[in-house]
């Protein structure tokens, strides 16, 4: 049995409420007997694309044990050339998104002793509080600084 990780991000519509529903549970547990992207999701998630016009889509599923697979729909130029495993997005603002959830997941681990890493001497603790120049001392300061 694999373990889906505790945080999922991604576009999720209409058609994936039940699957929605089991990705977003923090540690569930669940079997995968092989292929995730399965062709009734790609299905699904061709419907989905249709429906909201999306014009391309890459999604990459890596479980804990086992291999990651990878799937592309859709176009990645006005030319129809189609999506495939390196295509690349524009993905706006949503970097910022995937920051604080790997701090998050950081955080929790340190806090629950899951990190082995350690912290730089002089801090004794790691949460929302603490400051970027405390965990990169002499590497990071602000601009005005």
């Amino acid at each position: 049995m694999a373990k889906l990780p505790s945080i999922a991000l991604g576009f999720l519509s209409q058609p994936f409420t039940r699957l929605s529903q089991l990705l977003f549970l923090a540690d569930s547990v669940w079997v995968n007997n092989g292929q995730v992207i399965t062709s009734e999701l790609s299905n699904s998630i061709q419907e989905t694309l249709d429906i909201w016009n999306i014009t391309g889509l890459s999604v990459a599923v890596v479980p804990r044990y086992g291999e990651p697979e990878f799937h592309s729909w859709g176009n990645m130029t006005e030319d129809e050339d189609k999506t495939t495993e390196g295509t690349l997005f524009h993905m706006a603002s949503i970097y910022k998104a995937f920051c604080v959830s790997a701090l998050g997941i950081l955080m929790d681990d340190y806090e629950h002793g899951r990190n082995i890493t350690p912290l730089p001497p002089a801090l004794c603790e790691f949460n929302w509080h603490t400051l970027v120049q405390y965990i990169l001392p002499g590497e990071w300061q602000l601009v005005d600084d």
